[in-house]
């Protein structure tokens, strides 16, 4: 898998769009380390179908992948992904510039993923 695995978000046949691990690039990840992305249509926001597939591919990493924290960037602006996040159970752990912006980021742990 090598940090990268892209995934459709699928309501039915209908494509809602897509969550993926990657690499960042210029940012090494520690072993067991996953950085998340997410992107959904604008007609699919709000529904809970973000949460469902954050949530879907999380368990999927710490079962599967050997995952020990599972992390995310986000825009300080997107308080409807923050939220996400929150309601998600992971947590505010910081800051990164990349692409010359300043993204905040999210993570799980195993153990907090566990103790849920």
């Amino acid at each position: 898998m090598d940090g990268w695995l892209d995934l459709a978000v699928d309501l039915d046949g209908v494509p809602a769009g897509r969550i993926q691990t990657f690499v960042p690039a210029g940012r090494a990840l520690p072993p067991g380390t996953f950085d998340v992305g997410i992107g959904l249509r604008e007609d699919m926001r709000g529904r809970g179908y973000g949460r469902e597939a954050l949530m879907l591919l999380t368990g999927w990493l710490f079962e599967h992948a050997a995952a020990q924290v599972v992390e995310a960037p986000a825009d300080p602006a997107n308080a409807a992904m923050r939220g996400v996040f929150d309601r998600a159970g992971w947590a505010l752990a910081g800051s990164v510039t990349e692409h010359g912006r300043q993204w905040l980021v999210y993570r799980i742990t195993r153990p907090e993923w566990e103790g849920r």
